[in-house]
């Protein structure tokens, strides 16, 4: 973790998560897509992106948090890293925290205790990020690695 650029932190539900920006290629508004939209359904949503299907994870369901609706502040992040692409859903984006000398030696990481799909917890001004491994949730997942 000592490469990281900079973390883009988000919501999903009331709990802070956070990507390495440099993964995140692209973060799309789904507010079209409005509050009705059968929830139930994400199990099996891919969409197109630049001429390419990429299938849509539902990180909620991965940590236990209930998705209940889409909003205007609702987005999908693109993931893209070692040949895995996908996107996932969430609530909303807090911020972008530069990754420098000054903030990483306010930066402790600390080991997940009880999800296998977390990287690690960043905890940082008294905050709790949660760092997702995505490159696990990838696998995991069985998501077709992009040639």
């Amino acid at each position: 973790m000592d490469n990281l650029k900079g973390l883009l932190v988000f919501y999903l539900g009331d709990l802070e998560f956070c990507a390495d920006i440099k993964d995140i290629t692209t973060t799309i508004k789904v507010d079209k897509l409005g509050n009705n939209y059968p929830v139930y359904r994400l199990a099996n949503l891919k969409l197109m992106i630049n001429k390419s299907e990429v299938q849509i994870i539902n990180l909620h369901q991965i940590f236990g948090i209930t998705l209940t609706k889409f909003d205007q502040d609702t987005r999908i992040f693109l993931y893209e890293k070692d040949n895995n692409r996908f996107g996932f859903f969430v609530d909303n984006v807090s911020e972008l925290l530069t990754i420098d000398r000054k903030i990483t030696k306010h930066l402790e990481f600390i080991p997940p205790q009880n999800n296998e799909f977390l990287l690690s917890i960043i905890k940082f001004e008294g905050r709790l990020l949660h760092l997702p491994d995505y490159l696990k949730i990838a696998q995991h997942k069985l998501i077709q690695k992009t040639v």
